[in-house]
């Protein structure tokens, strides 16, 4: 099992201080050629006018982090789907409506040319499809991934036909000798990470198809 990265890795510190400049040697600090370090000056460093002024933050502001800033990722740049996000070479979506496995995977193929339930091949897009469903759910987090288990086989593939070169479970997870549970959600105990579970059960979901497959005139380059 892959472990999740944390917070730092898809979100950027704001507010932060700038890095003191490096401190310059004193003359007790100084080196020799021969590698040996220099005595000492027998007379005392002498005194500028210049004052260096240390702030220390102290009290309940000091156990604080700094405030971290989690954006949603871009529109998608494809004429008619604007309110889809991209990931990656996907533009995805999430989907407020309770269905089984089966019927979302339907209704994404429903929502644009080439869609399907979104498939997850990195743990930056697995990050990016958090920070969706956090922004428009963040009361329920659980939701239908692409992904299924192949006739019992404890393998799994993805509803786009895509590789599964990438996972990252529950602890526990999944549970490959339990029949009933062969399709994938994310966020069932440990938020990020992903569970299988009774595909006749009915979740929220996200659906998500490839930009160049639809791009019409008109729309953004295609980066």
């Amino acid at each position: 099992m892959q472990p999740l990265p944390s917070q730092r890795a898809f979100c950027k510190a704001v507010n932060t201080p700038p890095s003191p400049p490096p401190r310059s040697q004193g003359p007790h600090e100084a080196y020799s050629r021969a590698g040996g370090p220099l005595k000492a000056p027998t007379s005392p460093p002498t005194t500028t006018s210049t004052t260096t002024t240390t702030t220390t933050i102290q009290g309940p502001l000091a156990a604080k982090r700094p405030p971290y800033r989690c954006p949603l990722p871009e529109s998608c740049n494809v004429y008619g789907f604007t309110d889809w996000y991209k990931v990656g070479k996907h533009c995805v979506k999430y989907f407020n409506n309770y269905l089984n496995f089966t019927d979302a995977e339907f209704s994404c193929r429903a929502k644009a040319p080439g869609a399907h339930l979104v498939s997850v091949h990195s743990e930056e897009h697995n990050g990016l499809l958090l920070r969706i469903v956090k922004k428009f759910n963040p009361n329920d987090l659980r939701f239908w991934l692409g992904g299924f288990e192949f006739f019992e086989t404890g393998k799994f593939s993805w509803t786009d036909g895509s590789f599964w070169d990438f996972q990252v479970w529950t602890r526990g997870e999944p549970s490959i000798y339990t029949s009933a549970e062969e399709c994938v959600e994310m966020n069932w105990k440990e938020i990020g990470r992903w569970n299988d579970d009774d595909c006749y059960a009915k979740k929220n979901y996200m659906c998500a198809f490839k930009r160049n497959t639809i791009l019409k005139p008109g729309s953004e380059k295609m980066e």
